[in-house]
């Protein structure tokens, strides 16, 4: 995989500065983010809310763990985000089709604390809590940044 591919994904997600939706992401990109969220974001509380484009909105769960997200394109080409959280002990898929715009907001440190996945028929609100690495991982590596 190329540096300059992970370097772009890896910028579009922790910049702190940033408050606009974020540009449209490549397959590679899109690849990167969900990794990225897995490693880095896993066990902590996640609340997903669905809002459809009329603003109706409904909570799917509130502060379970965050197992994974992950991505796929299915036979029709049309890419899935699976977002797996633990509930009760059983685990609980949520998906998001056609993922078109993506939106990050994040606290003082960089870290994501909130997601919004938008698609034709409205925007998935992943929210996330509990305690954050204060450190950035960009910040790990004195030698190579």
């Amino acid at each position: 995989m190329s540096t300059i591919v992970e370097s772009k994904a890896a910028s579009a997600i922790s910049r702190p500065e940033v408050t606009r939706p974020e540009p449209a992401l490549s397959r590679t990109s899109w690849q990167i983010l969900c990794a990225w969220l897995t490693r880095e974001l896993k066990g902590l509380e996640t609340t997903i809310e669905r809002r459809d484009s009329n603003g109706e909105w409904v909570v799917e769960c509130v502060s379970y763990p965050l197992l994974s997200v992950t991505t796929r394109w299915g036979a029709n080409g049309v890419q899935v985000i699976s977002i797996k959280v633990k509930v009760n002990g059983n685990t609980k898929l949520f998906e998001v089709s056609g993922p078109n715009t993506l939106d990050v907001k994040r606290n003082a440190a960089g870290w994501p604390i909130r997601i919004e996945l938008g698609n034709t028929e409205g925007r998935t609100v992943l929210l996330f809590s509990g305690q954050m690495d204060p450190e950035r991982w960009a910040s790990r590596n004195a030698w190579g940044e």
